[in-house]
């Protein structure tokens, strides 16, 4: 059929719009879990482009300005700031000395007969003061005593008008007081001799006798030094020097033994007649040098080995003949607690 048009009509299905959504609470115990968006569902929006700024001057400030505006570092928790501490410290202190002495006798006037030295026990209490990291200054109190053994001969004149016998039928005699030259001084000695009754001696005859004696002087001492300290850790090694006051407190005098070579004497003793040697000087000053091995056993407390050695500066007698130097050596242990 010509001219005849032929209309084709499409179905267009209708749109039906859905009612909007009702908000209703979530309960977030029993909401379901919502998984996210697969990667071809997400869609990435570009950033705007950040727009280039001008560049800023930086102006610095004076240095006067930034010291109010910084804040103190403050320790951290549990940490305290470190100071120093125990710079005072103090002790007792014992220790073995060999002591003797040097004898400056000008005109040759010595004491007769032989001495040597002996070991005395000295102790006390030390303290001192830390002048620094390394430096320190000393001072303490001490008992000490310079001791000597000596061999002496003695001229005994005897007198038969003293002559009487003892409870065993010896004939004793006691005898007026004798001076006799010890290594301190001259001492004021009773002497008694005991002979055999069959061997008599004649009146005015010399006997003479060798003592030995143990003769020592006390002293109370008063050091002043000056400590070198180095090391770290546990271990610290010092240097020391100063000077010692020696102030004399008492003399003792011990008659070991007593020996003659005349026939017939039996026994030989003697005492003194006061606890004083003629001629001491009351004080004598010394020169003190030693070394110190220190180990700290706890944060207060420290153990010091010391060896040191001392040279009388003053004559241990007061007017005399000849000059006598006291002379020691020996180890000090100290226990010094830091206060």
């Amino acid at each position: 059929m010509a001219g005849t048009a032929t209309s084709v009509v499409e179905d267009v299905p209708e749109t039906v719009s859905s009612p909007p959504p009702t908000e209703r609470p979530i309960d977030i115990d029993t909401a379901p879990l919502q998984t996210a968006p697969a990667a071809a569902d997400c869609t990435l929006t570009p950033a705007p482009a950040v727009l280039a700024s001008p560049p800023v001057e930086l102006v610095p400030l004076p240095l006067a300005e930034l010291q109010w505006q910084q804040k103190p570092e403050l320790p951290a928790a549990g940490i305290r700031p470190r100071r120093e501490k125990n710079r005072l410290y103090a002790g007792p202190v014992e220790g073995a000395f060999f002591t003797s002495r040097v004898l400056q006798a000008p005109d040759g006037n010595a004491p007769n007969g032989r001495e040597s030295g002996a070991w005395t026990l000295q102790y006390g209490a030390a303290a001192g003061l830390r002048l620094g990291r390394h430096w320190s200054v000393e001072s303490g109190l001490q008992w000490s005593a310079v001791r000597l053994q000596a061999q002496r001969t003695v001229d005994f004149r005897y007198r038969t008008d003293r002559e009487q016998y003892n409870a065993q039928r010896f004939v004793y005699q006691n005898s007026d007081d004798q001076s006799v030259q010890t290594s301190f001084g001259e001492v004021d000695m009773r002497m008694d001799i005991e002979r055999e009754p069959n061997r008599p001696i004649l009146d005015q005859a010399l006997v003479r006798l060798t003592l030995l004696t143990d003769e020592q002087v006390r002293y109370v001492r008063l050091p002043l030094l000056l400590r070198r300290q180095q090391g770290a850790g546990r271990w610290q090694w010092s240097l020391a020097a100063g000077l010692g006051f020696n102030f004399e407190s008492g003399y003792d005098l011990r008659l070991t033994a007593a020996r003659t070579n005349r026939l017939g004497v039996r026994r030989i003793s003697a005492r003194l007649q006061q606890q004083r040697a003629e001629g001491l000087a009351p004080f004598y000053l010394d020169a003190q040098f030693g070394l110190g091995l220190q180990y700290r056993l706890a944060p207060q407390w420290r153990l010091r080995l010391a060896p040191e050695f001392r040279y009388g500066l003053g004559s241990m007698y007061q007017n005399g003949p000849f000059r006598s130097l006291a002379l020691s050596g020996g180890v000090q242990v100290g226990m010094l607690w830091g206060l």
